[in-house]
């Protein structure tokens, strides 16, 4: 067996023919990410803030509540954390997204730019940082109706 940061892959070899499984590296709770990295379920507002300084047309913020926020929560604490020592490009970019999860005890922002992963602060100190998905990065095009690095886009949410 095989581990990838997706999940674990089994291969069987059956009368000359392989046949691959997948299963899933977590259910729910990632493996090591401790409670003070994830956003508890007692946060119910998340603000994402776009910013271009290149485009100063495109920037926006947008407020989640109920079910909306709760999808953005449980999308956030599904990631996982960066291995130690992760090279990034060296692109630059003039655009880039804050998600900001903030209850009455901790704040946690989590910013992307272009080539980069998620960083995360809590109360403003750096916390590891995670890998985005693909799920993660459509429900942010979703909402703000392009990428949260600038590429591309998406019709709008109301």
């Amino acid at each position: 067996m095989r581990r990838s940061i997706t999940g674990l892959i089994g291969v069987l070899v059956l009368a000359g023919s392989a046949v691959a499984a997948a299963a899933p590296a977590h259910s729910g709770v990632p493996a090591g990410r401790p409670a003070a990295e994830r956003v508890p379920v007692s946060v119910d507002h998340v603000r994402i803030a776009y910013r271009d300084s290149a485009d100063l047309s495109s920037n926006r913020t947008i407020h989640l509540r109920g079910k909306r926020a709760d999808h953005i929560i449980k999308l956030f604490n599904a990631l996982q954390a960066e291995p130690k020592n992760a090279a990034h490009c060296l692109a630059m970019g003039t655009a880039h997204t804050e998600v900001t999860f903030k209850n009455t005890a901790h704040k946690w922002v989590a910013s992307e730019a272009i080539c980069t992963n998620l960083t995360v602060t809590r109360d403003g100190k750096p916390l590891r940082t995670l890998i985005e998905t693909g799920a993660w990065d459509k429900a942010l095009t979703h909402y703000l109706g392009h990428s949260p690095t600038g590429t591309g886009s998406s019709a709008q949410a109301n």
